[in-house]
């Protein structure tokens, strides 16, 4: 190459980062005009070779996705991002713990494969990190544009749903970048939302683990791509439950409630998400849950029997799934709040026991207590 004209140039991802034309019988510095950038540097080395350092039109950039959540909205982590460049290949990452976007230059950290022999690599991408821009753009001010697509799961679940938002363009400037080598920002907010529920019986009270710690909602999501998966909530103080992080979908709830799996006898079903609901309004549930009252009498004449223990037992076939025992008043009455008012026959089962107690009137003592 002895006192020949040559052209050097770099790509990163196919996209031409640097490009310049030299002579090798006397390589000299080159600066871009407007910019006054020098991209290409030239070196002497102590063993008389020359060295050359040329700068890369990258630019450094960083970008956070957070969800569509109520005000404030929060990071979202763990989304698959793909990056897009106009005509060239895309990058695949994704975001970290704090919800940014893992950009390049990235560090394997390990590999491995799958039982069927695919190859298995792990990487940490780099926030904030650089992105290439062609290099033609350097000194014109124009703004190239790369693409962001971003798949999410409902936190527990592997079904990544596109969740990219309207908004998914990050536009790049070089030569601002070349000026002024400041760190070029971005937030991209996803649809990605936050879903209130709330549980009442059919007197609209709350239902809570204060009713039954057992108490579950049991939900069964579905993606907009992909299969049903159920997982389990559990109710809060003033029977509401929230979900975080829904990336759209429909949902569709029964409630397990004091040994008995029911259906909701009012609310949406299914539950479509397409936004936030954060009004509990929009998903409230009515379950066929309240109050019994029991009036015990002698069985020739209607007079109360007052001190008479009665046992409310809820069998699943064969299993006790609950029981709950009170004593009648001087009125012979016995009440039971909250408790299941609809079973399934095939499956479930209710039985009364009344007994008689150590304080029951008009029996004999001891002799007669506790007869069923």
């Amino acid at each position: 190459f002895y006192k020949e004209n040559v052209t050097i140039k770099a790509e990163i991802s196919g996209i031409l980062v640097f490009t310049w034309n030299f002579s090798t019988a006397k390589p000299s510095n080159g600066t871009l005009p407007v910019v006054n950038k020098k991209v290409f540097n030239v070196t002497k080395g102590s063993n008389g070779a020359i060295n050359l350092t040329i700068a890369l039109s990258v630019v450094k950039v960083q970008a956070i996705v957070k969800d569509s959540g109520v005000t404030p909205v929060q990071p979202l982590e763990g989304a698959i991002v793909i990056i897009q460049a106009p005509g060239y290949d895309p990058i695949n990452t994704y975001t970290d713990g704090a919800g940014y976007i893992a950009f390049p230059p990235y560090t394997i950290l390990g590999g491995g494969s799958t039982p069927s022999a695919n190859p298995i690599v792990a990487r940490k991408g780099s926030n904030p990190g650089y992105l290439p821009v062609p290099f033609d753009l350097a000194t014109t001010g124009k703004l190239y544009r790369y693409t962001v697509t971003v798949l999410y799961a409902l936190p527990g679940t592997e079904n990544f749903v596109d969740v990219t938002p309207d908004n998914n363009v990050i536009t790049l400037n070089l030569t601002d970048y070349f000026v002024k080598c400041s760190v070029q920002s971005f937030q991209l907010i996803a649809k990605v939302y936050n879903v209130n529920m709330k549980v009442v019986d059919l007197c609209g009270r709350p239902l809570t683990s204060a009713d039954d710690p057992n108490a579950t909602l049991i939900l069964t999501y579905t993606p907009p791509q992909g299969s049903p998966i159920t997982f389990n909530a559990g109710l809060g103080k003033d029977g509401t439950v929230f979900i975080g992080k829904v990336p759209g979908g429909t949902f569709t709830v029964k409630l397990a409630f004091k040994g008995v799996l029911m259906s909701p006898v009012s609310g949406p079903s299914p539950l479509v998400v397409t936004g936030n609901i954060a009004n509990y309004s929009q998903a409230t549930y009515t379950f066929p849950v309240g109050d019994i009252k029991f009036r015990v009498t002698q069985w020739d004449e209607k007079l109360p029997l007052v001190n008479i223990s009665v046992t409310l037992d809820y069998y699943k076939g064969t299993m006790k799934t609950y029981t709950e025992t009170a004593t009648t008043g001087c009125d012979g009455i016995v009440s039971f709040t909250k408790v299941p008012l609809s079973v399934d026959t095939s499956l479930n089962s209710v039985i009364i026991t009344l007994q008689t107690r150590n304080d029951t009137p008009y029996i004999r003592h001891p002799k007669d207590d506790n007869l069923v």
